[in-house]
């Protein structure tokens, strides 16, 4: 029975009643507002520029006022003028004014033919949502630009599900057309102020800017990026590559000038207090200066003294935007139109289309209003600049005031804030068809799921939306968001809306059975989007839920994967005890398949941890267990057959970077030699090459029969991991025999890497990337050995992964110490960090090949 069967049984879930029908926005055919001077930009002459921009109406701007930030322009101008810089990051508050200043630089840019810009990409992340608890994802993002940028099939951008790999695609279409890349808002993924701070949620778009950021000198495309905290990732690259920004608040003159453009009157001391006042906050600045406008006869700056300033206004700037809001609230009224509209701006995280809009306001929550009543009230609320909006597209307004007025509804009406989102939800479940194809069909379905949950129906959102409809079911062919499209962000997304923030805690209203398994999915997503150490929460919540409920089955799956887990986190000893605790669940469970599979967990991390005689005898055991109740497939296979022929092949592995070593000369003839600082270290013992070569075509063996058993529901990974298997025996086989290096070994691993990636496993990509530079290496391919070392060091790093990062230290001496030109530091710091971080992290598999290495190491 499948999951979604198995949960349904469990829970009763009602029925959804599809509500009314849908109403729109009148035409505006006789009020319009005026056009503004700084947003939208204009399309530029097609002979401009080869590619025509891309989304610049995404750069919403709330009226007309700009002032004090010529630096910011004329730095901009530098950057792309110069070529130097290939990232500028722009940082600071919300409200500062970051996208005005992007907005008057591109129409500068527009105004100059575009300076020579091969393409102009524009894509705000606020588009797909603002709340950081509840971040957007760059899928849709990546799908577009390659579109853009890039001459790919479609077919070929699909196929594109590793982070790095989609990163570097897309880099190398900007750097190939000179392109302009803008980045607004991407906050939503990082991580809030905290112990991460500023640091990306999103592996692929931290591997698209330090792509950039370490591309060649002679390249002249720009990524300009703006975000309310500065991006961490980028620090040590800032100087030439990045150009970092901070945006100051405004100056006194500056302020003083936006308020008077913005109608306000007063003496020059007057208005420079009430900058002082509001901190120079841009935002902040504009609303008072539409204000006083608006709810005064006479505009004295002096007026902003009526505005009650309230206990919970009174820290920072956010205070004096709380406090304009609700001056506008008791200005307009608490029954007015304009007050509704600006409460129903606050069920949406992102511009709102004017069909969404309706589907709350039609429904006697708020006043009704007849089309013409409508056309006034949004023009008014245009002119001050509480929303944006072009007349016919969707209605925007700042996140800050979309935040604030829906937490105001949220708090004070929270059955109306219910039934907005229920209305919403039965309308987007509705709308969109069964179960689209795309990244951008489902989209509407993401958004229903957010809904659905702020309204209560949780239930319903989980088994009907998100299950059934964006999955399409969680059996052999489910899963389609993630197998098929890579969304694993989206996913994750979509999965935090059943958890109360902060933390890891499932809705109370769900079952127990959705409870643990969206524990589990959450931590999937965070692993495959190589945010490991998050994924150990919802792991260690799923463990503890599964043992209060006594299901021993789901608690052996939850400990075995917590083992796997503190593995890849270079917690070795910890997971040994995980991977016991599985065995024991297992054995409480009474399922022959579960006491057979968690004993090979326990296996593997008792092999990293340098204990292979205990591991061999779990492994042998569990393979006899193997054999009897599956006659027909007498070996380990799968994951657990990967990890059994990776400890068969240990010792071979060993003997075979000896040879390697010999080969270039390392080995010393005599029974010591001195090492570093003048201590003796004794030579290597012997080896006996021919058992080793004999444990190499047994694994082949193995790897060929699992060739043989494949059926068509076999995994991505699995198949991935047989030819990792056949590139590492063959390889270690043809070093220890003397031979000429077979091109079948390199093939075996260009799959592995192929088939890891577009596995989206992040926490196994490094073996195959480790396991080629080997070849690459040895045929003389040193740029693209280096290349896949510095590739898996960047994934090891960003993890962070300990123990692959040992074995990238330790293979970058060894294929490299004798280079004249060393890529990185030295040989000797490599060897120096790889003995800290095996001794560190109990990494002790390592042992024998770090001391083979340090004895030969000049």
């Amino acid at each position: 029975m499948k999951l979604r069967d198995k949960l349904k049984k469990m829970v009763r879930v009602e029925g959804i009643t599809v509500f009314g029908v849908r109403l729109g926005f009148p035409s505006p055919e006789s009020e319009t507002p005026p056009p503004q001077r700084l947003s939208p930009i204009a399309a530029p002459d097609p002979a401009a520029a080869p590619l025509l921009p891309h989304g610049e109406a995404q750069l919403r701007t709330y009226g007309d006022g700009f002032a004090g930030r010529e630096r910011e322009l004329e730095a901009l101008d530098a950057a792309w003028a110069r070529g130097r810089a290939r990232v500028f990051v722009l940082h600071a508050e919300g409200g500062a004014g970051k996208t005005r200043i992007l907005v008057a630089w591109l129409n500068r840019l527009r105004d100059a033919g575009w300076r020579g810009a091969g393409g102009v990409f524009v894509h705000s992340f606020y588009s797909q949502g603002n709340d950081q608890r509840r971040g957007a994802s760059s899928e849709v993002f990546f799908r577009q630009a390659l579109r853009y940028f890039g001459d790919l099939a479609e077919e070929e951008i699909a196929a594109l599900t590793d982070p790095a790999e989609k990163a570097r695609a897309l880099a190398a279409a900007v750097l190939r057309r000179r392109g302009l890349l803008i980045l607004d808002g991407i906050e939503p993924l990082q991580y809030p102020p905290g112990v991460n701070r500023g640091q990306f949620k999103d592996p692929a778009l931290a591997h698209l800017l330090l792509s950039l950021a370490g591309a060649g000198t002679g390249t002249k495309a720009l990524c300009v990026v703006t975000s309310r905290q500065p991006v961490t990732e980028l620090a040590p690259r800032e100087g030439e590559a990045v150009a970092r920004h901070p945006l100051d608040r405004l100056d006194a003159e500056a302020g003083c000038a936006l308020l008077r453009d913005l109608g306000a009157r007063g003496g020059e001391d007057e208005l420079r207090e009430a900058v002082e006042e509001y901190r120079g906050h841009a935002y902040s600045l504009m609303l008072l200066g539409s204000y006083l406008r608006d709810a005064t006869d006479d505009r004295d700056i002096r007026r902003r003294r009526e505005i009650p300033l309230l206990a919970e206004d009174r820290a920072g700037h956010g205070g004096h935007v709380q406090r304009i809001f609700r001056a506008y609230v008791a200005h307009f009224g608490e029954g007015s139109p304009e007050t509704a509209l600006l409460r129903l701006m606050g069920f949406f995280d992102r511009p709102a289309e004017r069909e969404l809009l309706a589907v709350p306001r039609d429904a006697d929550l708020f006043p009704s209003l007849a089309p013409e009543q409508l056309q006034r009230t949004l023009n008014r609320l245009q002119g001050l600049r509480l929303i944006a909006w072009d007349g016919r597209g969707p209605i925007d307004a700042h996140p800050l005031l979309r935040q604030w007025f829906g937490a105001e509804l949220r708090e004070k009406s929270p059955a109306a804030w219910r039934e907005g989102h229920r209305l919403l939800f039965e309308h987007l479940a509705r709308t969109t068809p069964h179960r689209p194809d795309t990244l951008e069909g489902l989209e509407p379905l993401y958004r229903a799921v957010g809904h659905g949950c702020a309204a209560g129906l949780r239930q319903e959102a989980l088994f009907d939306v998100y299950v059934d409809r964006i999955l399409r079911g969680t059996g052999p062919d489910g899963f389609y968001s993630t197998r098929k499209l890579g969304a694993f962000g989206m996913d994750l997304a979509a999965v935090e809306n059943f958890f109360l923030q902060p933390g890891w805690k499932p809705a109370p209203d769900l079952s127990e059975p959705a409870r643990a398994w969206l524990l589990n999915q959450a931590a999937m997503y965070l692993r495959a989007l190589g945010r490991l150490t998050e994924a150990l929460g919802p792991l260690r919540a799923g463990l503890e839920t599964a043992i209060e409920r006594e299901d021993w089955e789901s608690a052996a799956r939850v400990a075995a994967n917590l083992s796997q887990l503190r593995l890849t986190l270079g917690a070795v000893e910890q997971a040994v005890a995980s991977a016991a605790r599985s065995v024991e669940y297992a054995d409480k469970s009474e399922d022959p398949f579960l006491r057979m599979g968690f004993r090979t967990a326990h296996g593997d991390a008792l092999h990293q941890a340098g204990e292979r005689q205990r591991a061999r005898e779990l492994f042998a055991a569990t393979e006899t267990l193997q054999k009897e109740s599956q006659p027909q497939y007498p070996r380990l296979y799968g994951l657990a057959g990967f990890q059994y022929a990776d400890l068969l092949l240990s010792g071979a592995e060993r003997a075979a970077w000896r040879a390697w070593l010999d080969q270039l000369g390392w080995i010393r003839p005599k029974a010591a030699s001195q090492g570093h600082a003048g201590r003796m270290r004794p030579a290597p013992p012997p080896f006996d090459a021919r058992a080793r070569i004999a444990d190499c075509q047994a694994v082949t063996k193995r790897a060929e029969e699992w060739l043989e058993w494949r059926i068509p529901d076999d995994s991505i990974l699995d198949i991935a991991l047989i030819d990792l298997t056949l590139a590492r025996a063959g390889l270690y086989e043809g070093l220890l025999a003397g031979q000429e290096a077979d091109a079948a070994i390199e093939d075996h691993a260009n799959a592995a890497v192929a088939g890891l990636r577009k596995a989206g496993t992040m926490d196994h990509l490094p073996r195959g990337l480790l396991t080629r530079a080997w070849p690459r290496a040895a045929r003389g391919d040193r740029e693209g050995a280096r290349a896949d070392l510095d590739e898996a060091w960047e994934i090891a790093a960003s993890g962070p992964m300990p123990l692959f990062q040992a074995d990238i230290r330790l293979a970058r001496a060894r294929l490299f110490g004798r280079a004249e030109e060393y890529p990185w530091e030295s040989a000797r710091t490599d060897l120096d960090e790889a003995r800290r971080l095996i001794g560190e992290h109990g990494y002790h598999r390592r042992d024998g090949e770090l001391a083979d290495a340090q004895a030969m190491l000049p």
